[in-house]
């Protein structure tokens, strides 16, 4: 008899603790507001001014893994451009 790896939804093959790979893990609005060291409020502001995207689940918005990475690599040339970063500490 043969071992299956256990596999995701869309079939890949999942590490052996059977979690999901991290750059597809869906974190909390406290766990977001942890990755980027801002606040709750925060991390809703930039919900609302459409600068972090988010995916509803049930009656709970959850942010992935992977837009916390891509919000972080923006955050230099956004500075840059305009302070939006500074007026969201501001608001």
């Amino acid at each position: 008899m043969t071992h299956t790896p256990p596999r995701g939804d869309n079939g890949r093959q999942l590490p052996s603790e059977g979690k999901p790979p991290i750059a597809s893990r869906l974190l909390t609005i406290v766990e977001a507001a942890e990755a980027l060291r801002i606040s709750r409020s925060s991390v809703y502001r930039l919900f609302d001014a459409g600068q972090l995207a988010w995916v509803q689940i049930g009656a709970s918005r959850r942010v992935t893994s992977t837009e916390i990475d891509r919000f972080i690599r923006r955050i230099p040339r956004r500075r840059r451009d305009s302070n939006v970063v500074a007026s969201l500490c501001i608001s």
